[in-house]
């Protein structure tokens, strides 16, 4: 491997990672009918755009773009996500935010919280126009046996480079696929439980001070390295795209 080449990059999900609890599940929960259609998910009747155009198609007839900002206006970014983002500014470490939820509440949060410019986001759209709210899918993938609307290792391929040493730091099971593909996972929640089914290697967590701490000790003791398996998922869906 050419170490010149190498560079850390940072693969973030939001719901349930940057933000405590999974702010689009709450969304529909207050305004939808989130539960009818859970379960089909969950049980593969129905696959995630179904799931989201469903969800999306029971909010309230007369919910406005303003009021679904306005509810989730006091969500904020996690305990100690700063101090982690300034960290990894300080080490010159980019961040990219990869979500399979939607850019309408993803963008406000972080701005609203004082991290517009955190980095490049990919994630679904939801539009507010004629009275009513629509999705846009434009990171889905064919090709990728993730279960989600916004291919996660797509996104990764798509911002990083062959000797690149990717961290993703995740929490549902929107996030396996990208477990699969990077070289350091932090994972919680169901993410952590099927690293451990699936023998992949992760550091489990409880907060974002708990990630820096750890992310500093490893490349404090120069262990930054790739991991040989996400190495060659990473290179073989780089083929098969």
């Amino acid at each position: 491997m050419n170490k010149k080449q190498k560079q850390i990059k940072v693969f973030i999900d939001f719901d349930g990672t940057i933000t405590e609890k999974d702010v689009c599940n709450e969304i529909f929960k207050k305004f939808g009918k989130f539960h009818n259609h859970i379960n089909r998910l969950f049980d593969g009747e129905i696959d995630m755009v179904e799931f989201w155009n469903l969800e999306i198609a029971d909010l309230e007839n007369e919910l406005t773009e303003k009021e679904l900002l306005d509810f989730i206006a006091d969500f904020q970014p996690a305990p100690y996500f700063a101090e982690f983002v300034e960290f990894l500014k300080s080490e010159n470490i980019p961040i990219t935010v990869i979500s399979d939820g939607f850019d309408l509440y993803i963008n406000n949060i972080l701005s609203s919280s004082g991290h517009k410019n955190i980095g490049k986001v990919y994630s679904n759209r939801l539009i507010y126009e004629n009275g009513k709210f629509r999705a846009e899918y434009p990171y889905a993938s064919e090709n990728c046996p993730c279960p989600a609307a916004m291919c996660k290792r797509n996104a990764i391929l798509r911002s990083s480079d062959e000797f690149d040493i990717i961290v993703f730091i995740g929490d549902g099971f929107s996030d396996y696929c990208a477990a699969r593909h990077s070289d350091i996972n932090f994972a919680k929640g169901a993410l952590s439980a099927y690293c451990n089914e699936k023998r992949i290697p992760h550091y489990p967590y409880k907060s974002f001070f708990d990630i820096t701490l750890k992310l500093k000790q490893i490349i404090k003791n120069n262990k930054i390295k790739q991991r040989n398996e996400a190495y060659i998922n990473r290179k073989n869906a780089v083929e098969a795209e």
